[in-house]
């Protein structure tokens, strides 16, 4: 084969494979962004002794592992996926839940391993992912993610004071908790675990590998950045994001819009070759891209609306070279791999620190072609004085217990209120 493990990976490997060979399940693998997950998964997979499965969450990430496990000279791997137009059965298969309707096709596959494991919620381990498992025999299976946390969302009554009366509130909050903490008490009788990853095989953290160099340590730059006022935006009905309709109002007026675009012109004098920004809505990413080519720069935006065909294309313009400023919404935070990419530009406000870190891990990946590569956050919404920088996000055993908890330099996050919105009569029948 045509790599060769760190050190780490090499730990992770043996661990993953000997978990999976006692076949035990509902475990997972907690390594940073930019640890190098894809070719953990090729090791592993190659060194089990039957057919194994590779969930993953989107096409896109689909397309990219598959290409990288090919490149690590691994034989007999297939493409499932009715989005990239393949369903192919091979020792080794990367495929997305929702194409596989066919569970016969998948009885001889002894292991099952869930690419970006956070993605994965108790409810659909009790829906399509459980009913599938439950079809092929409940093989057993690992989880591998960078954030793996999750948020959660409920209803609170608190009393208030309102016109010398007192008065009930009903406030939804979002609140985030370790992937090992999310019980699903349905899953037991379906004879899956209770805890649909309950156990922390292996973890290895950003702040370690940035020690140790195999990542690099970004530099923050908030002077674009002013206040948020974040009670002026309602959550949506996942509670996961803030309402659409009301970050359109919000992030989209002459003055935010501004600074975004001042942060990416600025990054023209400052030699920066690639910049991927992140925005709130389909509208804020086509004005700023529409912006910054006003002024002769090389930009595009790239959203659900482009097909498969323009995505790949911009992508491709993106990564080699023909496009400097990539502007995206909700399509490459999660695994989308350019180790030469300087400069993530972030002007949307984020509720979850699970998608602030999968954002900040685009851009400190090393790249060996340039080793003095520069790594630069332009935080525009001020994300990191809300939940700290990325690479202080990290999981941790609770002061005198024994729960896993996440915190950052800001402090605990986990297991209480992150954000909290006045629920109006209307709106709570929408949310509940």
């Amino acid at each position: 084969m045509s790599y060769e493990l760190r050190p780490t990976q090499v730990q992770a490997s043996k661990i993953m494979v000997d978990t999976l060979h006692m076949g035990k399940g509902g475990s997972f693998v907690y390594g940073s962004c930019g640890w190098g997950k894809s070719v953990l998964i090729a090791d592993v997979a190659s060194k089990l002794d039957k057919n194994v499965l590779v969930l993953q969450p989107s096409k896109e990430l689909l397309i990219q592992n598959y290409n990288k496990m090919l490149s690590y000279g691994v034989d007999g791997v297939t493409q499932y996926s009715a989005s990239v137009n393949k369903k192919d059965i091979g020792k080794i298969t990367y495929a997305t839940i929702g194409s596989i309707k066919d569970y016969d096709q998948f009885r001889d596959f002894g292991y099952i391993l869930i690419d970006e494991a956070h993605c994965v919620s108790p409810k659909d381990m009790t829906g399509m992912y459980g009913k599938f498992f439950r079809a092929i025999g409940n093989p057993p299976f690992v989880g591998l993610t960078g954030t793996p946390y999750r948020l959660e969302q409920k209803f609170v009554k608190e009393k208030c004071i309102r016109n010398g009366e007192e008065e009930i509130e009903t406030f939804y909050t979002s609140s985030v908790v370790p992937l090992n903490r999310i019980p699903n008490r349905k899953a037991e009788s379906q004879g899956l675990p209770t805890f649909i990853f309950g156990k922390m095989i292996y973890k290895i953290e950003m702040l370690e590998l940035m020690d140790q160099k195999w990542l690099v340590t970004p530099e923050y730059d908030l002077s674009y950045a002013k206040e948020f006022d974040y009670s002026k935006l309602k959550m949506n009905t996942t509670g996961s994001n803030f309402d659409e309709k009301a970050l359109e109002a919000f992030v989209n007026s002459p003055n935010r819009l501004k600074q975004a675009y001042q942060a990416c012109m600025d990054s023209e004098e400052q030699g920066i070759n690639s910049n991927l920004v992140f925005c709130s809505t389909v509208t804020q990413s086509e004005k700023l891209a529409g912006l910054l080519k006003g002024q002769g720069v090389k930009a595009e935006y790239i959203s659900a609306k482009h097909t498969p065909k323009e995505r790949k294309r911009i992508i491709d313009g993106f990564k080699g070279g023909d496009i400097k400023h990539l502007i995206n919404y909700q399509i490459l935070h999660v695994g989308f791999d350019m180790p030469h990419l300087e400069q993530v530009t972030n002007a949307r406000p984020i509720i979850s620190p699970e998608k602030w870190v999968q954002i900040c891990g685009r851009v400190i990946r090393v790249d060996p072609a340039n080793p003095g590569k520069k790594s630069i956050i332009k935080d525009v919404a001020g994300v990191s004085r809300k939940l700290g920088r990325a690479e202080t996000i990290r999981m941790v055993k609770e002061q005198g217990g024994f729960k896993d908890e996440i915190v950052s330099e800001v402090g605990i996050l986990s297991n209480r209120p992150l954000f909290k919105f006045r629920v109006e009569a209307e709106q709570f029948k929408k949310l509940a």
